[in-house]
Parts: structure tokens; C-alpha cells; sequence
């Protein structure tokens, strides 16, 4: 039976596992360790002047059976066929390809046969046709032309520590290039080695067909052991880094602070003045989220709402050598005040000061939001209120909605934690504002086969086709469904990519989809009084842009634009290209100049932020909204994946509010370094904490992974067991032995305490530790010269500790340990 199947697995025996996708194509699993990390097929034309198909992206049929599994992909309208067909061997799997192009003139294809694990390789011999070849344990630099290890061939031989694998490849020339360290996007942030052809040609009518054998022998792997260690102690005076203090961010505008004078910091007093229970309600959110507890001298603080002459938002913070003194134009300028008030302290002399002076701040834009998804509160005091941030658009449309039953999955919001999402926001005094895609990007409403009769495309659902008897009536009972939950002043449509998927890309399609839908959307807004707001790309012609101009043609982005004339709808301008001139964003005066108000939107390149930014001020948006598409939801987990897309709020609050215009590489500071310290770190020690080293037998002392010599030998568990500590803070000094993907668990580490109470912290790639060659950021730990400082706190009220327990965790990558101590 032929059906949309996102995965499917088999096993070739106790060692070794292959699993297939549609979009990651062939993933190979020896000892649990990945070998093959995935394969693409993608076809351009000459000298890549146009991409035209990408398995990576596009959608296919696939049939899969016991040993078998086949996709077919199909693209330019019928012109182009896929197949991809993976076949269970003796030992090992067959995969075989064939792509046939019926265009006009001939094209190529880039076949990724598959990204090897290069880290696997290090210790690897590699034959290429009887020639051998060794990998460089230092990066390479330069292009594929300089990476390429030996020359084209047919049979390889792959000797590494886990076992031995044997290619055979038929039908095209294979070569294997030394990607590791490579900025391209499939490579940065990886190490793989990319086994394949860049230039397979496809002559029309032709079909083109290839493939590949592998064949995997792996190595019987050392019994598992556990090291029980007797405690030696030796005294140290800090088992904590103390950071230097971080610049306040965002930047103030006037400011007369002496860091040379300085009023001591301790537990406040209750606020006095007229606003005193909004700055009780504020300051400790913002002093405890970031500072442990300084129980020395008494802060005398009082606060007032006042007419300061400033825009929304502003404030006066006075810092004399008694006291501080908190105004704000309203009470967002408090909670302003309260926040900038956290990010001045500093540690001095074992104690929290904050320097003596004034500071007159206010913001540069009125309106600065957030995109997010889903179950994103946790931000809120952490990271959005300490820059600034007033609004966030939150993508909502995976909520249990009783409109529209049967769509939940693992990112689902029931009914109740959305609408408690939306009043912990304003709670804060961020403003919600609800997304809920209704057009294009509408694959939320199609899962798990529901609607699919109302799709465009029944057989690829992506967009809303609002001919269809019933769709707009279901989009109209969802919105009077959030209104109920969420009472908005402004709702997002989305509406952006309309026709990007299973449909045509003739202009006028997409035209009358969007005809069809506009007047009832503006009729939903009007109903719900509510502003509307919606993306901008649909509604731009080419050459009004840097990039995001989706109009098609000038007619058809005008006919799009005239739809909304005369509403009260923002645009939310979004555009992607790392440009920091602002002068390239053009489109905001297009819009402007047809009625419409804007909100510049960004992504992830520092470049695009300044340049957008300082774009929306000099032309008069209403504000900017920093977007994140990190993997469509705004959890931990998505962060640690995905950490440039949350260091841009960084950039974003700072521009937004500041309104400076420093290049992103002349700021003073690492948005990461910022990111890490306000969102992940325990909070920050203001005094030396003394301690205690333990004792290791060796250092480093490396844990069990199978890629390495080393690690095979290394010890699955380290316990320090039957001891006895009044402490309250484990600090391990480590790093990785080899690269991981961002976010794998390495190892776990345990602190248990009397009446069987534990705490347990999972120790993760990117987040606590890097391979020590890695330079990017870490999330959630202090690093000098490539080894992490990895803190754990006890979460219970006792400060006993009767044993820690180190227990590796991923069979790819372990963790090097040098020290392990406890803070008394």
C-alpha cells in the first residue's frame, strides 16, 4: 500500500540498526553510535543558477515492508521523478536510486549517498579502491575542491574501533570529502564526512540510475564497568569562576553611574511611595532570577508612577548612596526600572553593590515583540523582561480546539494552558498576541489526516483552500475560540508562503486563494475587535525586498495588497538576509506609502537585526517582532538545539530599545555569553565559595563511548559512594571527547542525600560541554580554554550529600572529567 510514511526502521542484528525517512533519508546506528547521519538528493540546474528539487524539503509517497522501503518523490509539476528504494542484505542494506527529468534542457544532481560520522573516523583506516587514506585530526579549510580524500571511486574500506565498514557503489563515480568544520549550512556546527557525487547529470527523457552497498562488521564491544572511589579531599578557596559583570543590556540612553561609588546591596525593605507594591511586585522576579541572596545591609527603595516626559515604557532610576529611587512614565517604566536595577549589580568585596548615579532611559520603538510557540512562559522572566521586550506573538493553533477535534499531538496545548499562557504574559506586561496560521501553513489543521478535504492539495495538506463548502467556517469558529480563551487586542492571520507546497506556482492561484480569504479574516477581526496583523511576503513583488518577496508578479502583490486597503491591519515585514544596512529595506516604505503600519521582522543574522531595526526607527514602524522557527516550538530543548535563534533576542531587545547602531561584531559583548547568563546559569555568586576537591585516578578521567580506543575502555559509572558532605553544590571542570549534535545527553550526573532524596542533571552537548577543537558557545556553563565548568545545586531545603554518581550515557560521545568539587 502506497502512503505518506514519515520513518520506518529495521534491524540488521543486535549491533547495528538502519532506519529510512522521507526527509532525512538513510541513518545508520553500530553499537548505538550513528555511522550514516542521513542523505539528500537534490537537483539544479547548471552551475546552480536555481534549485529545483530537494528530498531534504519536499514531500514523498512511501511503501515500506519487512526489509523494503521505496519513496517516490515527484516535482516540477509531473517533470521530475524520484525513487529511493532501501533493500535489507545479508549484513548490511541496499539502496538504489533512480531519477528521471523530462524537462527541456539537461540538469545535475547533488547525491549525498550519505553524511558519515567523522568522529567515528579519527581512528579509522580508509581503503578507496586499494589506496589508503587516513583522516587529519586537524580541520581542513577551504572548499569540497580542497576536502576531497583520495579520488573518485567505486569499493571503499572503512577499519574503525567500533568495526568495519565496506561500500560498493554502482552506476556513478562516489567521493568522500572531509566536511568537518565546513560553514556551509549542512555542515556548520557538525562533523560529517559527505560521501557522494556534487554532479550527476540528467539528461531529459533519460532516467539516471546508482547505487550503493553497505555492508557493516562490528567490533565486539568491552563488558561495561562501574569505578566505586575512596574519598580523598583536598581545600580550595572557590570551586566557582566569578564572572566579570555583564554591561547593561539593553543600552541605556542617558546615564551617570560611577561604578567607583557604590551602595551596598541586601534583602530591601518594603518599597515606599505611591507605586511601592508594583516595584514589591517586580524587583524580586528580577533581583532572584539572576543573584543568590545577599543578607547584608538593608536596600531602602521607593517608587513612582510619574509624567517624566518620556515615551511608554520610560523610566528614572536614581541610585544614591542610601538609596534607590524607582520612577517609570507608566507601570511598564517600573517593571523597566525593577529589571535595569538587576542587571547593575555587581559583586564587590565579597558583597552586591549597585554603582551611584542616574540613569533616564527610554525606548526606541514602542512596540518590541517576540515570535514563540506554544508553552513559552518560562521566558518571561528570565530573558523577555530583562530586554525589554512588551508583546509577543504567540503561535497558538496547536491548542485542543473544540471546533476542530482530532489535531492533537505532542505539541497540543489544552484549552486551560493556553488561556493561563496568555495572563501569565500580561502578568508581566508583555502583550499576547495570538497566531493562528489561516491560509498557507496551515499543516496544523491537517494532522493526523483530519480536514484533508478542505487542503488545496488533499494529498500534500498544507494550504486552506477557502472555495471548499465548510473551510472558512471552520476558521471563523477557532478565532471565536481564542477570543473567548484570550480576550486579544490584535490577532495574526499569518497567511505568509501561501502557495510554497502542493500547489502550482502560478501568481493568480495564490490571488484568488487569498481574495477569497481576505474579506472574511478582516470580518473575523472586525468581530473579534480586534487589530489584525499578517506577513508580508505575499503582498511584495520582486525588487522591493532583499529577499521574502512572495507577490509573484507587481499585479498580483498589488491585487493582494488592495484586499487589505483601507483595514487597520500591521504587516509584519519579514526578511531574512544578513544585510545591516537599513537603507535595503525598502518594503517598509512601499507599505507605508499604502496605508499600511509595519513591524519589521528578523531571524537569527545578527546583521539582519541591526540593519531591520534601525530601518523600522528611521522610517517609522510600529515596532519589530524578532522571529524563531526553532523547530516550531519554544521548549528547553528547542533552545539547546537551536541556540543562535535565542541569542538574536538578545541583539533584538538591545537594538530594539537602544536604537544604537554598532555593527554586531563592534558590540561589547557575546549575545550568547548574555543568553547563557540570563536564561540557563544557577544563579550568580556575588562572594568566593570554598569547597572541597575530590580525588580522581587519573586526569582526565575518560568515560565509556565506543567511537575511540579510549573510550571502549572507559568506565560506565563513577561513584563517590558513603560519604559525607554538608554541601550544597557539585561543580564538575569537563569537557567532550568527541563531537555530538547539539543537545545529546553525554552523561547524567546524581547528588543523593539522606531519606533517599537525589537530584539528577543530565550533562548535554552544546548545553555543558564541547569537544575541545568546538569554539562555538556554551548554554549553561562557564568555559575557559575548552573545559566547562558543569554546575549542580540541590534542589531540596538539606544540604547533606552521601555519594555522587557520574553514569555515561551516549555511545557516541563521552565526557572527559578533570576535577569534581563541592561547594560547603
Amino acid at each position: 500500500m502506497i502512503s505518506v510514511l514519515l520513518a520506518a526502521s529495521l534491524v540488521l542484528g543486535v549491533d547495528t540498526s538502519v532506519q529510512f525517512g522521507v526527509s532525512h533519508g538513510l541513518t545508520v546506528n553500530i553499537h548505538g553510535a550513528p555511522f550514516v547521519q542521513g542523505s539528500v538528493i537534490q537537483v539544479y540546474e547548471e552551475g546552480w543558477k536555481r534549485g529545483i528539487f530537494s528530498t531534504k524539503w519536499d514531500g514523498a509517497a512511501a511503501d515500506t515492508r519487512d526489509g523494503y522501503w521505496k519513496a517516490v518523490s515527484t516535482g516540477e509539476e509531473g517533470l521530475l521523478r524520484i525513487q529511493r528504494q532501501h533493500t535489507k542484505t545479508a549484513g548490511g542494506v541496499r539502496s538504489d536510486y533512480e531519477i528521471r527529468w523530462d524537462g527541456e534542457e539537461t540538469v545535475f544532481l547533488e547525491v549525498c549517498l550519505g553524511y558519515l560520522n567523522g568522529p567515528m573516523l579519527e581512528e579509522a583506516g580508509i581503503t578507496l579502491d586499494d589506496e589508503q587514506y587516513t583522516l587529519s585530526r586537524q580541520l581542513l579549510e577551504g572548499g569540497l575542491a580542497e576536502r576531497e580524500i583520495g579520488t573518485g571511486f567505486q569499493r571503499g574500506l572503512i577499519a574503525a574501533p567500533i568495526g568495519r565498514m565496506d561500500l560498493e557503489v554502482s552506476g556513478i563515480e562516489a567521493h568522500i570529502y572531509d566536511s568537518r568544520g565546513m560553514d556551509s549550512s549542512w555542515a556548520a556546527g557538525k562533523e560529517v564526512l559527505w560521501f557522494g557525487n556534487t554532479g550527476v547529470e540528467a539528461a531529459p527523457g533519460t532516467p539516471v540510475k546508482f547505487g550503493v552497498e553497505w555492508r557493516f562488521y562490528p567490533e565486539a564491544l568491552l563488558e561495561p564497568q562501574d569505578i566505586d572511589l575512596e574519598v580523598a579531599t583536598t581545600p580550595v578557596e572557590s570551586v566557582v569562576t566569578m564572572e566579570d559583570p555583564l554591561p547593561l543590556i539593553p543600552r541605556p540612553k542617558e546615564s551617570t553611574l560611577d561604578y567607583d561609588k557604590f551602595l551596598r546591596v541586601g534583602l530591601w525593605d518594603d518599597p515606599t511611595g505611591e507605586a511601592g507594591w508594583m516595584v514589591e511586585n517586580f524587583l524580586p522576579r528580577a533581583f532572584f532570577s539572576r543573584w543568590e541572596k545577599d543578607l547584608g545591609a538593608r536596600l531602602k527603595v521607593d517608587g513612582a508612577v510619574a509624567d517624566l516626559g518620556l515615551p511608554g515604557g520610560g523610566y528614572v532610576l536614581e541610585i544614591s548612596e542610601e538609596m534607590v529611587s524607582i520612577k517609570g512614565q507608566d507601570v511598564e517604566g517600573i517593571r523597566n526600572a525593577c529589571s535595569a536595577l538587576s542587571g547593575l549589580m555587581y559583586p564587590r568585596d565579597g558583597r552586591l553593590v549597585l554603582p551611584i548615579g542616574t540613569i533616564r532611559d527610554w525606548p526606541s520603538l514602542a512596540w518590541r515583540g517576540v515570535h514563540l510557540f506554544g508553552k513559552s512562559g518560562w521566558l518571561l522572566s528570565n530573558l523577555l523582561v530583562p530586554l525589554r521586550f512588551n508583546a509577543a506573538v504567540i503561535q497558538c493553533e496547536r491548542t485542543d480546539w473544540k471546533a476542530a477535534p482530532g489535531l492533537t499531538d505532542s505539541r497540543t496545548m489544552t484549552r486551560e494552558e493556553a488561556e493561563t499562557l496568555f495572563m501569565f504574559f500580561r502578568a508581566f506586561l508583555v502583550e499576547p498576541v495570538p497566531l493562528i496560521q489561516s491560509l498557507g501553513h496551515t499543516e496544523w489543521l491537517f494532522a493526523n489526516g483530519k480536514n484533508r478535504h478542505l487542503a488545496v492539495n488533499p494529498d500534500q495538506p498544507y494550504t486552506l483552500d477557502p472555495r471548499k463548502p465548510g473551510a472558512k467556517e471552520l476558521i471563523r469558529d477557532i478565532w471565536l475560540e481564542a477570543k473567548e480563551l484570550f480576550k486579544p487586542d490584535m490577532i495574526h492571520f499569518g497567511l505568509d508562503e501561501v502557495n510554497m507546497r502542493g500547489m502550482t506556482k502560478d501568481p493568480a492561484e495564490a490571488t484568488e486563494l487569498w481574495q477569497q480569504m481576505t474579506p472574511h479574516l478582516r470580518q473575523i477581526a472586525e468581530d473579534l475587535h480586534a487589530t489584525p496583523m499578517l506577513w508580508g511576503d505575499m503582498m511584495l513583488e520582486p525588487g522591493t525586498a532583499p529577499d521574502a518577496m512572495n507577490g509573484g508578479t507587481g499585479f498580483d502583490a498589488t491585487m493582494r495588497r488592495l484586499a487589505w486597503k483601507d483595514s487597520d491591519a500591521w504587516i509584519a515585514d519579514w526578511h531574512y538576509k544578513a544585510e545591516p544596512n537599513p537603507e535595503a529595506y525598502k518594503s517598509i516604505d512601499l507599505l507605508h506609502g499604502r496605508g499600511f503600519e509595519t513591524v519589521p521582522s528578523s531571524w537569527y543574522q545578527p546583521d539582519n537585526i541591526r540593519g531591520q531595526t534601525l530601518a523600522a526607527i528611521e522610517k517609522g514602524s510600529k515596532g519589530v517582532l524578532q522571529t524563531t522557527w526553532a523547530g516550531y516550538t519554544t521548549t528547553r530543548e528547542a533552545i539547546e538545539k537551536n541556540p543562535s535563534q535565542f541569542a538574536a533576542y538578545v541583539l533584538a531587545g538591545d537594538y530594539a530599545w537602544s536604537g544604537r547602531e554598532e555593527l554586531p561584531s563592534e558590540l561589547p559583548y557575546d549575545p550568547y555569553e548574555v543568553l547563557r547568563r540570563l536564561l540557563f546559569m544557577p544563579q550568580e555568586h556575588y562572594a568566593p565559595i570554598a569547597g572541597l576537591d575530590l580525588e580522581l585516578p587519573q586526569v582526565p578521567f575518560i568515560m565509556r563511548s565506543t567511537l575511540t580506543t579510549a573510550g571502549r575502555e572507559g568506565p560506565t559509572k563513577l561513584a563517590f559512594d558513603d560519604v559525607s558532605f554538608d554541601a550544597y553544590e557539585v561543580v564538575v571542570q569537563a569537557d567532550a571527547a568527541q563531537w555530538a549534535p547539539e543537545g545529546t545527553v553525554l552523561a547524567e550526573m546524581t547528588i543523593h542525600g539522606e531519606h533517599e532524596s537525589s537530584d539528577t542533571m543530565e550533562i548535554k552537548y552544546g548545553v555543558h560541554v564541547r569537544a575541545p577543537r568546538d569554539k562555538r558557545p556554551i548554554l549553561a556553563s562557564y568555559r575557559s580554554n575548552g573545559i566547562s565548568e558543569v554546575r549542580q545545586q540541590r534542589s531540596h531545603a538539606s544540604c547533606d550529600i552521601t555519594a555522587i554518581t557520574i553514569e555515561a550515557k551516549n555511545p557516541a560521545s563521552s565526557v572527559r572529567i578533570y576535577s569534581i568539587a563541592v561547594a560547603e
